[in-house]
Protein backbone atom coordinates (compact mmCIF):
# COMPACT_ATOMS: atom_id res chain seq x y z
CA UNK A 1 0.00 0.00 0.00
CA UNK A 2 2.85 2.62 0.89
CA UNK A 3 4.23 1.79 -2.62
CA UNK A 4 1.67 2.13 -4.56
CA UNK A 5 0.60 5.85 -3.03
CA UNK A 6 4.42 6.69 -3.47
CA UNK A 7 4.21 5.49 -7.01
CA UNK A 8 0.92 7.82 -7.53
CA UNK A 9 2.68 10.43 -5.92
CA UNK A 10 5.42 10.41 -8.52
CA UNK A 11 3.17 9.75 -11.26
CA UNK A 12 1.43 13.05 -10.35
CA UNK A 13 4.66 14.57 -10.44
CA UNK A 14 4.46 13.68 -14.09
CA UNK A 15 0.63 14.83 -14.90
CA UNK A 16 1.76 18.30 -13.60
CA UNK A 17 4.31 18.71 -15.57
CA UNK A 18 2.04 18.21 -18.53
CA UNK A 19 -0.41 20.20 -17.30
CA UNK A 20 2.10 23.16 -16.68
CA UNK A 21 3.73 22.71 -20.12
CA UNK A 22 0.23 21.05 -22.68
CA UNK A 23 2.75 20.51 -25.52
CA UNK A 24 5.18 17.69 -23.74
CA UNK A 25 1.46 15.59 -23.70
CA UNK A 26 0.81 16.05 -27.16
CA UNK A 27 2.84 13.05 -28.99
CA UNK A 28 1.16 9.85 -28.08
CA UNK A 29 3.19 7.12 -28.08
CA UNK A 30 3.10 4.45 -30.69
CA UNK A 31 1.84 0.50 -30.53
CA UNK A 32 5.16 -0.45 -30.78
CA UNK A 33 6.99 2.24 -29.16
CA UNK A 34 4.52 1.18 -25.61
CA UNK A 35 5.85 -2.31 -26.22
CA UNK A 36 9.01 -1.57 -26.61
CA UNK A 37 9.02 0.47 -23.27
CA UNK A 38 7.11 -2.45 -21.20
CA UNK A 39 10.13 -4.78 -22.74
CA UNK A 40 12.77 -2.85 -22.02
CA UNK A 41 11.96 -2.24 -17.97
CA UNK A 42 10.38 -5.54 -17.81
CA UNK A 43 11.38 -8.10 -14.73
CA UNK A 44 11.34 -5.39 -12.16
CA UNK A 45 8.46 -6.77 -10.41
CA UNK A 46 6.48 -3.78 -11.28
CA UNK A 47 3.77 -2.04 -13.49
CA UNK A 48 5.66 0.75 -15.72
CA UNK A 49 3.97 3.66 -16.83
CA UNK A 50 4.63 5.05 -20.30
CA UNK A 51 4.00 8.51 -19.02
CA UNK A 52 7.69 9.76 -18.70
CA UNK A 53 8.53 7.76 -22.11
CA UNK A 54 5.73 10.19 -23.42
CA UNK A 55 7.07 13.95 -21.72
CA UNK A 56 10.65 12.68 -22.90
CA UNK A 57 9.53 12.22 -26.80
CA UNK A 58 7.66 15.34 -26.71
CA UNK A 59 10.56 17.26 -24.94
CA UNK A 60 13.06 15.89 -27.15
CA UNK A 61 11.74 15.24 -30.16
CA UNK A 62 12.49 11.58 -30.46
CA UNK A 63 11.84 8.12 -28.18
CA UNK A 64 14.01 6.21 -26.53
CA UNK A 65 13.44 3.16 -24.48
CA UNK A 66 16.60 3.57 -21.81
CA UNK A 67 15.66 6.73 -20.64
CA UNK A 68 14.42 5.59 -17.12
CA UNK A 69 10.85 6.47 -15.80
CA UNK A 70 10.98 8.02 -12.64
CA UNK A 71 8.80 5.65 -10.75
CA UNK A 72 11.02 2.57 -12.05
CA UNK A 73 14.08 4.98 -10.41
CA UNK A 74 12.59 5.78 -6.83
CA UNK A 75 10.63 2.08 -6.59
CA UNK A 76 13.53 -0.07 -8.15
CA UNK A 77 16.52 1.69 -8.58
CA UNK A 78 17.05 4.09 -5.60
CA UNK A 79 15.96 2.01 -2.74
CA UNK A 80 19.00 -0.38 -3.89
CA UNK A 81 21.67 2.16 -4.22
CA UNK A 82 20.82 4.05 -0.70
CA UNK A 83 20.37 2.79 2.82
CA UNK A 84 17.45 4.86 3.64
CA UNK A 85 17.89 4.08 7.28
CA UNK A 86 21.34 6.41 6.98
CA UNK A 87 19.66 8.88 5.00
CA UNK A 88 18.36 11.12 7.38
CA UNK A 89 21.64 11.60 9.51
CA UNK A 90 23.71 11.74 6.07
CA UNK A 91 21.52 14.47 5.11
CA UNK A 92 21.67 16.58 8.25
CA UNK A 93 23.51 20.08 6.91
CA UNK A 94 24.22 20.74 10.52
CA UNK A 95 25.92 17.80 10.99
CA UNK A 96 28.15 18.16 7.41
CA UNK A 97 31.55 19.12 9.06
CA UNK A 98 30.95 15.62 10.50
CA UNK A 99 30.60 13.94 7.28
CA UNK A 100 32.82 15.75 4.84
CA UNK A 101 34.96 17.84 7.80
CA UNK A 102 37.88 18.43 4.64
CA UNK A 103 35.45 19.94 2.20
CA UNK A 104 34.97 23.88 1.62
CA UNK A 105 31.41 24.34 2.77
CA UNK A 106 29.62 28.59 3.13
CA UNK A 107 30.84 29.74 6.47
CA UNK A 108 28.51 28.78 9.46
CA UNK A 109 27.00 31.29 10.61
CA UNK A 110 24.31 30.26 13.22
CA UNK A 111 23.10 26.65 13.99
CA UNK A 112 20.05 25.29 15.76
CA UNK A 113 20.58 21.56 16.89
CA UNK A 114 17.39 20.33 19.41
CA UNK A 115 16.73 22.75 21.09
CA UNK A 116 19.96 24.78 21.47
CA UNK A 117 21.87 27.20 19.58
CA UNK A 118 25.26 27.17 18.47
CA UNK A 119 27.31 29.79 16.82
CA UNK A 120 30.53 30.01 14.56
CA UNK A 121 32.66 27.14 15.13
CA UNK A 122 29.70 25.20 16.93
CA UNK A 123 30.22 27.67 20.03
CA UNK A 124 27.17 27.52 22.80
CA UNK A 125 24.92 30.61 22.41
CA UNK A 126 21.77 31.08 24.82
CA UNK A 127 18.74 32.20 23.25
CA UNK A 128 18.91 35.19 24.93
CA UNK A 129 21.44 35.85 23.10
CA UNK A 130 20.81 35.07 19.48
CA UNK A 131 19.16 38.13 18.77
CA UNK A 132 22.30 40.50 19.23
CA UNK A 133 24.64 37.48 17.55
CA UNK A 134 22.90 38.28 14.31
CA UNK A 135 22.82 41.87 14.55
CA UNK A 136 26.38 41.92 14.59
CA UNK A 137 26.76 39.97 11.86
CA UNK A 138 27.32 41.69 8.28
CA UNK A 139 26.61 40.78 4.68
CA UNK A 140 23.99 38.37 2.86
CA UNK A 141 23.22 34.82 4.39
CA UNK A 142 20.72 32.12 3.48
CA UNK A 143 18.34 30.40 6.45
CA UNK A 144 17.17 27.38 5.92
CA UNK A 145 16.16 24.08 7.34
CA UNK A 146 18.66 21.41 8.16
CA UNK A 147 16.92 18.48 6.80
CA UNK A 148 13.91 18.35 4.12
CA UNK A 149 14.43 21.77 1.91
CA UNK A 150 12.11 20.52 -0.40
CA UNK A 151 13.80 21.83 -3.83
CA UNK A 152 14.85 25.46 -1.98
CA UNK A 153 11.29 26.29 -1.31
CA UNK A 154 11.82 26.97 2.24
CA UNK A 155 15.43 28.78 2.10
CA UNK A 156 15.19 32.49 3.33
CA UNK A 157 17.85 35.06 1.88
CA UNK A 158 18.39 37.79 4.15
CA UNK A 159 21.12 40.25 4.48
CA UNK A 160 22.37 42.23 7.53
CA UNK A 161 23.25 46.30 7.81
CA UNK A 162 24.81 48.57 10.77
CA UNK A 163 23.15 46.06 13.03
CA UNK A 164 19.44 45.68 10.45
CA UNK A 165 18.23 42.44 9.13
CA UNK A 166 16.54 43.10 5.61
CA UNK A 167 14.34 40.28 3.86
CA UNK A 168 13.76 41.30 0.67
CA UNK A 169 14.74 44.96 1.23
CA UNK A 170 12.17 45.16 3.61
CA UNK A 171 13.71 45.39 7.56
CA UNK A 172 12.36 42.66 9.76
CA UNK A 173 12.96 41.63 13.33
CA UNK A 174 15.60 39.00 13.65
CA UNK A 175 12.37 36.74 16.00
CA UNK A 176 10.32 37.51 12.82
CA UNK A 177 12.70 36.38 10.49
CA UNK A 178 13.64 33.41 12.51
CA UNK A 179 9.72 32.23 13.48
CA UNK A 180 9.18 29.69 10.51
CA UNK A 181 11.63 28.09 11.48
CA UNK A 182 11.04 25.89 15.41
CA UNK A 183 13.77 23.47 14.93
CA UNK A 184 17.11 22.08 13.71
CA UNK A 185 17.94 25.15 11.37
CA UNK A 186 21.17 27.22 9.89
CA UNK A 187 22.18 30.44 8.74
CA UNK A 188 25.42 30.37 6.23
CA UNK A 189 27.26 33.01 4.97
CA UNK A 190 26.33 33.91 1.02
CA UNK A 191 29.45 32.35 -0.88
CA UNK A 192 30.90 34.74 -3.69
CA UNK A 193 30.79 32.84 -6.65
CA UNK A 194 33.73 32.99 -9.81
CA UNK A 195 32.98 35.38 -11.92
CA UNK A 196 32.39 32.93 -14.86
CA UNK A 197 29.56 31.79 -12.96
CA UNK A 198 28.07 35.01 -11.86
CA UNK A 199 28.10 35.99 -15.52
CA UNK A 200 25.36 34.06 -15.90
CA UNK A 201 23.38 35.94 -13.39
CA UNK A 202 25.05 37.59 -10.90
CA UNK A 203 22.31 37.55 -7.99
CA UNK A 204 22.29 33.77 -7.55
CA UNK A 205 24.53 31.53 -6.42
CA UNK A 206 24.78 28.99 -9.30
CA UNK A 207 25.78 25.53 -8.54
CA UNK A 208 27.02 22.12 -10.42
CA UNK A 209 24.17 19.38 -9.66
CA UNK A 210 26.99 16.17 -9.89
CA UNK A 211 25.40 12.62 -9.75
CA UNK A 212 27.82 10.26 -8.45
CA UNK A 213 27.61 6.52 -8.00
CA UNK A 214 29.42 3.94 -7.00
CA UNK A 215 29.86 0.46 -8.66
CA UNK A 216 32.07 -1.95 -7.46
CA UNK A 217 34.71 -0.09 -5.45
CA UNK A 218 35.16 2.77 -8.01
CA UNK A 219 33.04 5.65 -8.29
CA UNK A 220 32.84 8.04 -11.24
CA UNK A 221 30.21 11.27 -12.39
CA UNK A 222 26.94 10.35 -14.54
CA UNK A 223 26.21 13.47 -15.33
CA UNK A 224 26.40 17.39 -14.80
CA UNK A 225 23.75 20.22 -15.25
CA UNK A 226 23.98 23.56 -13.87
CA UNK A 227 21.28 25.87 -12.35
CA UNK A 228 21.00 28.89 -12.54
CA UNK A 229 18.94 31.63 -10.97
CA UNK A 230 16.48 34.27 -12.95
CA UNK A 231 14.71 37.52 -12.16
CA UNK A 232 17.39 39.06 -9.12
CA UNK A 233 16.38 35.75 -7.41
CA UNK A 234 19.04 34.14 -5.15
CA UNK A 235 18.20 30.92 -5.43
CA UNK A 236 18.66 28.85 -8.59
CA UNK A 237 16.68 26.08 -7.90
CA UNK A 238 14.05 24.97 -10.56
CA UNK A 239 11.33 25.08 -8.30
CA UNK A 240 11.74 28.49 -7.41
CA UNK A 241 11.87 29.64 -11.02
CA UNK A 242 15.95 28.95 -12.10
CA UNK A 243 16.40 27.25 -15.34
CA UNK A 244 19.10 24.61 -15.97
CA UNK A 245 21.65 23.67 -18.58
CA UNK A 246 23.57 20.71 -19.42
CA UNK A 247 27.57 20.80 -18.86
CA UNK A 248 29.72 18.49 -21.30
CA UNK A 249 33.33 18.18 -21.58
CA UNK A 250 35.81 20.59 -21.15
CA UNK A 251 32.89 22.37 -19.10
CA UNK A 252 31.14 23.18 -22.49
CA UNK A 253 27.28 24.65 -21.64
CA UNK A 254 24.00 23.05 -23.50
CA UNK A 255 23.15 25.27 -26.13
CA UNK A 256 19.66 25.45 -24.89
CA UNK A 257 18.08 25.59 -20.97
CA UNK A 258 14.69 24.65 -19.75
CA UNK A 259 12.86 26.28 -17.27
CA UNK A 260 10.86 24.95 -14.59
CA UNK A 261 8.25 24.67 -16.78
CA UNK A 262 10.35 21.99 -19.06
CA UNK A 263 10.29 25.23 -21.58
CA UNK A 264 13.47 25.71 -24.10
CA UNK A 265 15.72 28.79 -23.80
CA UNK A 266 18.28 30.10 -25.90
CA UNK A 267 19.57 32.71 -24.07
CA UNK A 268 19.04 33.71 -20.24
CA UNK A 269 15.88 35.69 -20.05
CA UNK A 270 17.44 38.47 -17.51
CA UNK A 271 21.57 38.58 -18.66
CA UNK A 272 20.96 37.90 -22.58
CA UNK A 273 23.73 35.97 -22.72
CA UNK A 274 23.14 33.67 -25.69
CA UNK A 275 24.18 30.32 -23.96
CA UNK A 276 25.58 28.64 -27.19
CA UNK A 277 28.44 31.20 -27.11
CA UNK A 278 28.92 31.02 -23.62
CA UNK A 279 32.20 30.92 -22.09
CA UNK A 280 33.24 27.13 -21.23
CA UNK A 281 33.56 26.90 -17.71
CA UNK A 282 36.50 25.47 -17.23
CA UNK A 283 36.87 24.42 -13.63
CA UNK A 284 34.07 21.73 -14.17
CA UNK A 285 36.68 19.05 -13.72
CA UNK A 286 37.69 20.27 -10.90
CA UNK A 287 34.05 20.49 -9.51
CA UNK A 288 33.31 16.85 -10.72
CA UNK A 289 36.71 15.12 -8.95
CA UNK A 290 35.91 16.60 -5.70
CA UNK A 291 32.27 15.09 -5.79
CA UNK A 292 33.89 11.84 -6.81
CA UNK A 293 36.29 12.57 -3.81
CA UNK A 294 33.81 13.03 -1.29
CA UNK A 295 31.58 10.26 -2.25
CA UNK A 296 34.19 7.67 -1.02
CA UNK A 297 33.46 9.20 2.41
CA UNK A 298 29.49 7.67 2.32
CA UNK A 299 29.85 3.96 2.44
CA UNK A 300 26.19 3.36 2.77
CA UNK A 301 25.34 5.50 -0.41
CA UNK A 302 26.01 4.40 -4.04
CA UNK A 303 24.53 7.13 -5.41
CA UNK A 304 24.80 11.08 -4.25
CA UNK A 305 23.27 14.67 -6.30
CA UNK A 306 25.48 16.88 -4.95
CA UNK A 307 25.28 21.08 -5.50
CA UNK A 308 28.77 22.40 -5.61
CA UNK A 309 29.61 26.03 -6.64
CA UNK A 310 33.31 27.15 -8.01
CA UNK A 311 33.85 30.53 -5.72
CA UNK A 312 36.02 33.67 -6.19
CA UNK A 313 39.08 31.87 -4.63
CA UNK A 314 39.20 28.78 -7.43
CA UNK A 315 38.01 26.59 -4.43
CA UNK A 316 35.16 23.96 -5.30
CA UNK A 317 32.24 24.81 -2.06
CA UNK A 318 29.77 22.40 -1.12
CA UNK A 319 26.17 24.14 -0.55
CA UNK A 320 24.33 20.30 0.13
CA UNK A 321 24.23 17.34 -0.89
CA UNK A 322 21.10 14.75 -1.93
CA UNK A 323 20.78 11.04 -0.83
CA UNK A 324 16.86 10.68 -2.55
CA UNK A 325 14.51 12.08 -4.43
CA UNK A 326 16.57 14.32 -6.34
CA UNK A 327 15.02 13.25 -9.82
CA UNK A 328 16.18 12.22 -13.04
CA UNK A 329 14.09 14.51 -15.35
CA UNK A 330 16.63 17.13 -16.62
CA UNK A 331 19.52 14.82 -16.03
CA UNK A 332 18.21 12.32 -19.00
CA UNK A 333 17.18 15.52 -21.11
CA UNK A 334 20.54 17.24 -20.98
CA UNK A 335 22.68 13.42 -21.13
CA UNK A 336 20.31 10.69 -22.63
CA UNK A 337 19.44 7.55 -20.61
CA UNK A 338 20.70 7.80 -16.64
CA UNK A 339 22.86 5.04 -17.03
CA UNK A 340 24.20 5.65 -20.49
CA UNK A 341 25.96 3.15 -21.91
CA UNK A 342 25.70 0.94 -18.75
CA UNK A 343 22.01 0.53 -19.08
CA UNK A 344 21.54 -2.73 -19.47
CA UNK A 345 24.25 -3.81 -17.51
CA UNK A 346 22.54 -1.76 -14.74
CA UNK A 347 18.69 -3.25 -15.71
CA UNK A 348 19.76 -7.13 -15.52
CA UNK A 349 21.54 -6.57 -12.56
CA UNK A 350 18.33 -4.81 -11.08
CA UNK A 351 15.82 -7.64 -12.52
CA UNK A 352 18.49 -10.01 -10.57
CA UNK A 353 18.31 -7.51 -7.03
CA UNK A 354 14.09 -8.01 -7.13
CA UNK A 355 13.18 -11.51 -8.96
CA UNK A 356 12.45 -12.64 -5.24
CA UNK A 357 9.65 -10.95 -3.98
CA UNK A 358 10.38 -11.78 -0.31
CA UNK A 359 13.22 -10.03 -0.58
CA UNK A 360 10.63 -6.82 -0.48
CA UNK A 361 9.89 -4.76 2.14
CA UNK A 362 7.55 -2.23 1.51
CA UNK A 363 9.44 -0.30 -1.48
CA UNK A 364 13.07 -1.59 0.35
CA UNK A 365 15.01 -4.36 -0.40
CA UNK A 366 15.40 -6.63 2.64
CA UNK A 367 18.14 -8.72 3.70
CA UNK A 368 18.61 -11.45 1.44
CA UNK A 369 17.70 -15.39 2.99
CA UNK A 370 20.90 -16.78 4.02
Amino acid sequence: MQRKRFERLILHEGEEIIRKNPALGKKTLTKDELEAIQNQWSGLRMEVSPLWHQIYKNLLGEFDPKMIPMTVFYLRFEPYLRDYRMERAYSDKNAHHRFIPDANRPEMILQHVHRRFYGKNQAPLAKSEVESYLKEQKGSFFLKPAMDGDGGKFITPFRVEKGIAYKKDQAIDIEELLKPYPQNFLIQRKVIQHQDTAALHPSSVNTFRVTTIREGHDIRVLNNVLRVGVGGSQIDNASKGGIVLGLYQGGKLSDRALDSRFNWLDRHPDTGIIFKDAKPLSFADKVEAEAVRLHAQFPYTDTICWDLTYDENDKVVVIEYNLAGFGVVYQQAFHGPYFGEKTEEWLAHMREVWKDADRQTGYYPAYPKL
